[in-house]
């Protein structure tokens, strides 16, 4: 007796939403068009999420060229570019390429794949621990371990990108985390301290190391309008 396959529904596999969702979200309010990497196991839910959000993935052979693609689009666009790996010995490909974007001020959003929390240094499957590796090559480098934490350091992540001099940012999306149910509140609530389009109608735009003309005619409406106007001002001590 031939046994009948039943077809199994688009999305059935996987939970939906899911955490990797969040992430392409908070790419897609960014302004991300292309992504830039290669396909492993700990990020494949990511991978396709970022594709289903309608950001083309160009995949490579090779996670060091992936990197180095992204460097030449943050060039060309001036605008911070998008790039992942996979835990292990994808994020080793990548870091020569990450450091070449540091000391070139390329500001490339790296999202590296990582092992479960619980398996912290122990004798696992091919670990990696951006927090140690990039520490030196990056603005700064984060794990994230929770579905509550993704949109606000990607938001984070975009504007410390663009901070001159400009610099990558490394952000680590552990496979435990990957893997949680999304809703379930953090300490600071479902999506901890992130704020919807942070920078309103801009925020999908690229960030100037000078001030924005229309920005400064802006505020200098808002003073010659008030009535009673306060500036505090001081050396940030």
């Amino acid at each position: 007796m031939t046994e009948v396959k039943q077809e199994v529904p688009l999305g059935y596999r996987e939970m939906q939403p899911n955490s990797s969702s969040k992430i392409a979200e908070a790419l897609v309010e960014h302004g991300v068009k292309i992504a830039f990497g290669v396909q492993g196991g700990h990020i494949w839910q990511m991978v396709d999420e970022i594709s289903n959000a309608g950001i083309k993935n160009i995949t490579f052979c090779h996670e060091q060229s992936a990197v180095y693609a992204a460097e030449a689009y943050s060039k060309v666009t001036r605008r911070p570019a998008v790039a992942y790996a996979t835990v292990g010995p994808g994020v080793g490909n990548s870091i020569s390429a990450l450091q070449q974007a540091f000391f070139a001020g390329s500001p490339v959003i790296f999202l590296a794949g990582g092992n479960v929390v619980e398996t912290d240094y122990l004798p696992i499957i091919q670990p990696s621990y951006v927090m140690d590796l990039c520490r030196f090559i990056t603005r700064w480098s984060a794990r994230i371990v929770d579905t509550s934490q993704i949109k606000a350091y990607i938001a984070r992540a975009f504007k410390d990108s663009q901070i001159y001099p400009k610099r990558p940012i490394v952000l680590e999306m552990g496979l435990g985390m990957l893997l949680k149910p999304v809703g379930q509140a953090g300490f600071y609530g479902t999506d901890g301290l992130w704020m919807e389009k942070w920078r309103g109608e801009k925020t999908a735009e690229p960030i100037e190391p000078g001030g924005d003309p229309d920005l400064i005619a802006e505020a200098i409406k808002l003073l010659w309008d008030a009535k009673k106007p306060l500036i505090f001002a001081g050396d940030g001590k």
